[in-house]
């Protein structure tokens, strides 16, 4: 039963929304505490059941190698609330960080067999998979998606309310998704986890966002030394025809649905009526246009400074004036007062 509910939380939180809400994660975060607690309470009970069959006094916990960096991070949750403007978003979110927390305990100290990392994983690749076609349709405008925005990359939320959002979580299963291609042993299998591999991947290209590319360029880099350090390439030898087919056909279909991508859409328009604005952040009906220009205020000097024509000055072209950049200016003021914690 456990290994069923762990299954079953695994493929449906990503795919969990209820549109009534427009805090979308909010919904996932309930979810995630009752389903988490029930898996917890439930090892609790096999556990007290296998040590009594067998005589044992006590469990040896499996702590590995990320427990300490797992406590550091808690840490620094914790102490995000000394100076906290909201302590119960504060609150929230550390209790949030410690329940999956718990949750990567219970999932190192119970999937022991290959198959079973293998299930899972396959599980959340086929939850990616899911979620990435509900973002295609809204894309398409075939669903609908964002308030107010028709179709195009503003429209797409699919299961996580966020765009953003959405392209992170697939962006995490890229890399580790290959697994499945290399290890499965039925050809079925192999294939379709190539064909959700293969959308996953083209739905990043819809999203439009530079983050998923960097991180995905990043990680990759990491993978790649890794296999060169621990010289892993050694083994995939054994595999190197499936390797180069799976590879070349994930590539083949990724560039097939490529092709299929229509023209961009930006904000001053939908794919219908390229004239018809659409309503982005800070346009909405009944927002006050002074409130908004009193909250942003001018730009920091910085941020205003010109490079001459060259890739630079072209990089802040794209952001200026954006959210981002200002994220990134109040990180920067926030190093600069306290820079040994932020707080």
């Amino acid at each position: 039963m456990r290994r069923a509910v762990t299954t079953f939380f695994i493929f449906s939180l990503p795919l969990l929304i209820y549109l009534g809400n427009t805090e979308y994660g909010y919904t996932k975060a309930v979810f995630a505490l009752f389903v988490i607690s029930s898996l917890i309470v439930l090892w609790a009970l096999e556990l007290e059941l296998e040590m009594a069959l067998k005589g044992k006094g006590r469990y040896r916990l499996n702590l590995t190698p990320l427990f300490l960096p797992g406590v550091a991070l808690l840490l620094a949750g914790a102490l995000s609330m000394v100076n906290a403007t909201s302590l119960g978003t504060a609150l929230q979110s550390l209790g949030l960080l410690f329940y999956f927390f718990a949750f990567y305990l219970f999932i190192a100290n119970t999937v022991r067999q290959e198959w079973e990392l293998q299930l899972l994983l396959g599980v959340i690749l086929a939850s990616a998979f899911f979620a990435s076609i509900y973002g295609i349709l809204q894309y398409f405008g075939v669903l609908p998606g964002a308030p107010g925005v028709p179709r195009g990359p503003g429209a797409i939320i699919s299961s996580m309310g966020n765009k953003n959002y959405l392209g992170g979580f697939l962006v995490y299963l890229v890399l580790p998704g290959l697994i499945l291609p290399l290890r499965l042993r039925s050809r079925v299998l192999r294939g379709l986890s190539l064909v959700a591999l293969a959308t996953i991947i083209y739905t990043l290209t819809l999203i439009k966002s530079d983050g998923v590319w960097l991180a995905l360029t990043v990680s990759g880099a990491f993978l790649i030394g890794g296999f060169l350090y621990f010289k892993l390439y050694r083994a995939l030898r054994l595999e190197r025809g499936w390797v180069a087919i799976g590879g070349g056909g994930l590539l083949l279909l990724t560039l097939v649905l490529a092709s299929m991508l229509p023209p961009a859409v930006t904000g001053t328009g939908s794919m219908d009526s390229p004239g018809v604005p659409i309503p982005m952040d800070g346009d909405r009906e009944g927002e006050d246009p002074h409130l908004k220009a009193e909250v942003e205020g001018p730009l920091p000097l910085w941020a205003q400074a010109s490079f001459s024509g060259g890739p630079l000055e072209r990089i802040l072209e794209r952001i200026r004036d954006r959210t981002r950049l200002w994220d990134w200016w109040v990180g920067w003021e926030m190093l600069k007062d306290h820079p040994l914690l932020g707080i």
